[in-house]
């Protein structure tokens, strides 16, 4: 996989479906500059298509998830095994949805209503890359609170004052839909909606879930820690990512639960 990686470096050309490939750059290819790389998402993953005559998947086996800026605000995903013949080619656009399980598998369902499954490598791997499909699909606007919900659930709907507990991975929000690093994550962590002790983007963007679900909320500096920061893992002005999985909630008013997403 790291020879794929290398088509998709600093040699790219962002003008044409086209890549250059340097095996002596490749070789010397780290962290660094896999965070310094011009595109959003550029990740190894394993990549199935759903066949729905034979209803049954198709292997395509390991490739590179990228995606590319190709104009203002607009972007284009592709999933490459070979320089100039990807199998996946469209521009993001709102028919395109995006649906995460079990941390590490994501459903896309492409423009053609083709629905493929990725499998990353890591759960941070496809939370980054989870946060930059959300960015894109509804990013902030009029410097509020925006959310997108890659998995509803089928508990309770929860709200202000409902005492709940997330498990949750938080990233710098670098130019968004480009995510950098992360700065916190908890498997358990227990609050209160709309508590003094909780940033108030966090119980705005958990408000309205449903237990079992997991969303993406993306908090502009002023819903987060603003002008201050919270060094030295926050600078000031930050924009802040979560993907956020509601686990357990005590609603004020219980509800019966719902059927569960298929």
């Amino acid at each position: 996989m790291s020879g794929l990686i290398g088509l998709f470096g600093q040699e790219a050309n962002l003008d044409q479906v086209n890549f250059k490939y340097n095996p002596n750059k490749q070789k010397k290819a780290g962290q660094k500059s896999q965070q310094q790389s011009p595109f959003p998402i550029q990740a190894p993953v394993q990549l199935f298509l759903f066949d729905t005559a034979k209803n049954d998947n198709v292997v395509y086996g390991q490739v590179v998830l990228l995606v590319r800026p190709i104009q203002p605000n607009t972007y284009q995903l592709m999933a490459y095994q070979q320089q100039n013949n990807p199998i996946i080619n469209f521009q993001i656009v709102p028919t395109v949805s995006w649906i995460l399980r079990d941390q590490v598998v994501a459903y896309l369902k492409d423009p053609q209503g083709r629905q493929w499954t990725l499998r990353f490598a890591d759960p941070q791997t496809a939370a980054k890359a989870t946060i930059s499909i959300a960015a894109i699909l509804n990013p902030i606007k009029n410097n509020q609170v925006s959310t997108y919900d890659v998995l509803t659930g089928n508990g309770a709907t929860v709200t202000n004052e409902d005492n709940v507990t997330v498990s949750y991975m938080g990233f710098l929000g670098i130019n968004l839909p480009f995510v950098g690093n992360s700065f916190d994550s908890n498997e358990k962590y227990n609050f209160v909606i709309g508590a003094s002790n909780v940033i108030k983007g966090y119980s705005i963007g958990v408000d309205g879930m449903k237990v079992g679900g997991s969303r993406v909320i993306l908090l502009p500096s002023d819903f987060a820690y603003g002008a201050r920061g919270a060094p030295p893992q926050i600078p000031p002005n930050a924009t802040l990512s979560f993907l956020i999985t509601l686990k357990e909630a005590v609603t004020k008013n219980p509800q019966p639960q719902q059927p569960a997403q298929q």
